[in-house]
């Protein structure tokens, strides 16, 4: 199912059919003045400039055709660049730049048909290629791309313009300008996000239903030793279906098979540092969900799910910060003691908790059960009353997400 916000899809109105045709005469002015460029380059010797001139004209296709090649050829014949270059070209070139630009800006503003957008944005990347010092002006265009794509549901270039904003807009993304383009991508795929004063990063997709006039609940799903992000937060697009969850994914750094208790690792495999754990993901996971809470108005608590050694993730913050959990589900998992270090006593009867294993897995009967198994006494020693253990018939190593959103269902029942 794909969302399709209003307007989505529609054949083009009238006006935008008008906009289209403005592009030619634009494109027309804008070979007038690369080709005066070039005419005065040639003239005072300047090859270089002249060759710069021609190469911007001639993809234009400038309807005095006899007028581009005969510069052209006579640019070609020019032995050297005067030196040094005549100051009445350099004077002309920074005035058929700022003309450019400016025809740039206006064609980067055609409200055309959606199918043709993507080559009209290419005006205003042009623009920024050629002046670079004029950012704050382009950024304004750049942002109200952005709000027309969002209220239009032209969600193509919302993806387009939310991959260009961080480099060519930062102070605008970091304002929030992209806020509702960022919303809008969310719940059609997924979005990238960084959490406030940590490089971690991580996928969020938001549910189609979404809108902010409430709080929503949030699954936070920790990925195994592959470390593909891209498939996980795709897979999971799929499997969330009509669910009412924020899922966020984060790139977490301690999830190395490495990592998993008494592993002993291939000839020349790196070793992840077991401090990345505590050093690295913890603070960044609190930073991703702080920002999820501030621009996707996410609830305070979460559900946490981790797969194979992502589960170690899990597993410290079910020890350490309880309180943060309204329910985990960590999926063909692995369990160190080091997780339960300083441990944190739940309130109450503590988040609900099932913990899935595959009966097929090739490593369950001595690694993986074993260790789940240490890590059910440890929390129910701990206070922990809710906690479930689940071994699925003809399953093996996997992430049962289908399983673990229906717990997530049920607890939210």
């Amino acid at each position: 199912m794909i969302l399709a916000l209003p307007g989505y899809g529609q054949k083009p109105d009238k006006a935008a059919q008008k906009a289209l045709l403005r592009e030619a005469p634009l494109k027309q002015r804008l070979a007038r003045e690369w080709l005066n460029l070039a005419a005065i380059s040639v003239a005072k010797g300047s090859k270089t400039t002249a060759a710069f001139a021609l190469k911007h004209a001639r993809p234009l296709e400038p309807e005095d055709r006899l007028r581009l090649e005969s510069l052209d050829r006579r640019a070609k014949a020019l032995a050297a660049d005067a030196q040094p270059e005549d100051p009445a070209v350099t004077k002309k070139r920074a005035v058929v730049v700022r003309n450019v630009c400016r025809t740039l800006d206006e064609l980067a503003l055609l409200d055309v048909p959606e199918d043709d957008e993507e080559r009209i944005e290419g005006w205003l990347w042009m623009a920024y290629v050629l002046d670079p010092g004029g950012g704050a002006k382009r950024a304004r265009i750049l942002r109200k791309l952005s709000d027309r794509a969002v209220a239009q549901g032209h969600l193509d270039r919302v993806r387009r313009v939310l991959d260009r904003a961080p480099s060519l807009d930062p102070q605008g993304a970091a304002r929030d300008k992209y806020l509702p383009a960022m919303r809008a991508q969310a719940k059609r795929s997924r979005v990238k996000i960084r959490g406030d004063k940590h490089d971690m990063e991580a996928w969020v997709l938001l549910p189609r239903s979404w809108s902010e006039d409430r709080t929503w609940p949030v699954l936070v799903y920790l990925d195994g030793p592959e470390q593909d992000y891209l498939k996980a937060a795709l897979d999971l697009r799929d499997l969330m279906e009509d669910r009412p969850y924020i899922v966020v994914v984060p790139f977490i750094r301690s999830n190395h098979k490495t990592l998993e208790p008494d592993w002993i690792p291939d000839a020349g495999e790196d070793v992840a540092p077991k401090s990345l754990l505590v050093e690295h993901d913890v603070p960044g996971v609190k930073a991703i969900m702080k920002e999820v809470r501030r621009a996707f108005k996410a609830e305070k608590t979460f559900a946490m799910s981790g797969f194979s050694v992502g589960a170690m993730l899990n597993y410290w913050w079910l020890f350490r910060r309880p309180q943060d959990l309204w329910a985990a589900a960590p999926a063909s998992g692995h369990y160190s003691d080091r997780c339960s270090q300083m441990p944190v006593k739940p309130r109450g009867q503590g988040p609900a908790v099932r913990i899935l294993v595959g009966a097929a897995d090739v490593r369950g009967k001595f690694r993986r059960w074993p260790q789940n198994e240490a890590a059910i006494a440890a929390l129910q020693k701990l206070g922990h009353r809710r906690v479930e253990y689940v071994k699925v018939e003809n399953r093996a190593h996997e992430r049962f997400t289908d399983k673990v959103f229906a717990f997530i269902d049920g607890v939210r029942k």
